[in-house]
């Protein structure tokens, strides 16, 4: 997703959560600063430097672009520290679902179940798993040509 931060547009992580906060709560630690974790339309939760940069508080609207270009201006509800972690931008997966290339969900988080249970589902990792593979990704990934 593209927010507007000093005057120009930067990109930022977002994700789109299914279920409820607890649900949210009982797989991810955003590690909620200021305001109340939502997943009702219309709102979002922002990383709080994120927020900072784009000169948002809560109860504010963040106007951003979606990933399809639609603009979009939700409300911020919380902010949270975890955002360079995980996600920096969080809303509910129905507000985002429209607007991306893939209708098909890219990461599963759950707890629970058995990893035979889950494969249909994909690749199974746990925590520490989820957390090598994204280092081994930014690793392997080329960054820019100078």
């Amino acid at each position: 997703m593209l927010v507007p931060v000093s005057g120009a547009l930067e990109s930022a992580s977002a994700q789109g959560v299914n279920g409820s906060v607890r649900d949210l709560s009982a797989v991810q630690d955003l590690d909620v600063r200021h305001g109340r974790l939502s997943l009702r339309a219309g709102e979002i939760a922002v990383d709080e430097k994120l927020a900072r940069d784009a000169g948002v508080r809560i109860g504010g609207r963040l106007r951003l672009r979606l990933p399809d270009g639609t603009k979009a201006a939700p409300v911020v509800v919380a902010t949270y520290g975890r955002g360079l972690g995980l996600s920096q931008l969080t809303l509910g997966r129905d507000d985002l679902a429209t607007h991306v290339t893939s209708a098909f969900d890219t990461k599963l988080w759950t707890r629970g179940g058995t990893r035979s249970g889950l494969a249909p589902l994909g690749t199974v990792r746990d925590r520490d798993g989820w957390s090598a593979a994204r280092s081994l990704d930014r690793e392997s990934t080329p960054g820019p040509t100078p």
